[in-house]
């Protein structure tokens, strides 16, 4: 097979470095790749996929959603009556997220959801929010702590 590299003609809202990742966790190896205005190149840097695994790639890559996380702060008092909150933003009509790996469903509206994060007690470590679906959301997060 010529070593070529292989062009997708399509947008993503996310950076090279994603795709990279999405190659790993379905491949078990990180594939270089870039990203442009117009679309995803894939380098057959350190190999050539194949053209099942192109095609389940393009797959994912087609079904990524624009998403994005911040919390307003990083340190809330325990005792459950401070609370940080957390900001998502995404398409569709919800996200899931996992706060402490426990799946949480926030509803979008105009794009926007909202989840107030709180604790009865100080935390060891850190509250992490995240999205469920790595694939399709990307691996942004938050943390937030408990004193």
């Amino acid at each position: 097979m010529d070593r070529e590299d292989v062009y997708f003609a399509f947008r993503i809202p996310h950076d090279a470095e994603f795709v990279s990742t999405c190659c790993n966790l379905l491949f078990g190896e990180r594939i270089e790749t870039t990203t442009n205005r117009t679309g995803v190149i894939v380098h057959p840097r350190p190999r050539q996929l194949t053209e099942d695994e192109l095609a389940q790639l393009e797959a994912v890559l087609r079904a990524v959603r624009p998403f994005s996380l911040s919390v307003d702060k990083t340190r809330i008092q325990a005792g459950g009556t401070d609370y940080a909150v957390v900001t998502v933003q995404s398409s569709g009509d919800s996200v899931v997220l996992l706060v402490r790996d426990t799946e949480v469903e926030v509803p979008l509206i105009d794009g926007q959801g909202v989840l107030e994060i709180t604790a009865e007690a100080p935390t060891i470590e850190p509250i992490v929010v995240r999205a469920k679906d790595h694939l399709v959301y990307g691996f942004a997060q938050v943390e937030v702590e408990a004193i």
